[in-house]
């Protein structure tokens, strides 16, 4: 387990993934600043990549996702 920041904790396991056929790299994160703990789950087919480099990886994926969406909307495409 590491603290990402207050309240969030990253864990990791490497797991056997039956329909991929493969392991895989599972990244948790666990926010526990609200009511009820909100939990994310991430996967990396690189099993010797770093949670924390998983976790980096997906907010930028998530924030060109976003960029690509609004180009799409200012475009009107």
């Amino acid at each position: 387990m590491k603290s990402v920041k207050t309240g969030v904790d990253l864990y990791t396991w490497v797991v056997w993934h039956p329909t991929l056929k493969r392991r895989i790299r599972l990244a948790a994160i666990v926010n526990r600043n609200h009511d009820t703990p909100r939990y994310v789950l991430l996967f990396s087919t690189h099993v010797d990549q770093d949670a924390e480099e998983i976790l980096q990886f997906y907010q930028l994926r998530f924030q060109i996702e976003f960029i690509f969406r609004d180009a799409k909307q200012f475009t009107q495409l």
